[in-house]
């Protein structure tokens, strides 16, 4: 794996945005299909909590979850790692340090959403102990207990 920085909240709204562009493409369909880009990239800046990855200077993976209310759970809006340095585990080592994070606090069910087509990622969240509660069309709602 690069090296890779993780941190939480640091990154900028615009950063945020350069980094979500950048990953467009790669989401099943591409993020813009379904928001505005930059009006997201603030809403979860301000909002919720970003787990990101840093290589250098460059966020390569983010994970963003809302937790509003310990006792109802968290909710994962986002994940995603920039195409070129996918495949080398970035999601998973993100993935594992928001889910300790949100545990810590007393979290005891995160849920996320994800494309049925989106093959790398089931099988990143079954790897990780997600279970799917039901199938919308296209989607699959996700969850795990901590």
């Amino acid at each position: 794996m690069s090296e890779i920085v993780v941190r939480s909240d640091s990154a900028s709204a615009a950063q945020v945005t350069e980094h979500l562009m950048i990953c467009d493409d790669a989401f099943i369909p591409p993020l813009s299909h379904r928001v505005n880009i930059a009006e997201y990239a603030t809403k979860v800046t301000r909002h919720a909590r970003c787990i990101e990855g840093w290589h250098h200077d460059v966020l390569a993976g983010l994970i963003c979850l809302y937790c509003n209310n310990p006792e109802r759970g968290a909710y994962i809006t986002n994940v995603s790692v920039i195409p070129a340095l996918q495949g080398q585990k970035i999601a998973l080592l993100l993935m594992k340090n928001a889910l300790e994070q949100v545990h810590g606090q007393g979290v005891g069910k995160v849920s996320l959403e994800v494309n049925n087509a989106n093959i790398a990622a089931l099988s990143l969240y079954q790897k990780l102990g997600f279970t799917p509660e039901f199938n919308t069309t296209g989607t699959i709602l996700m969850t795990m207990n901590l």
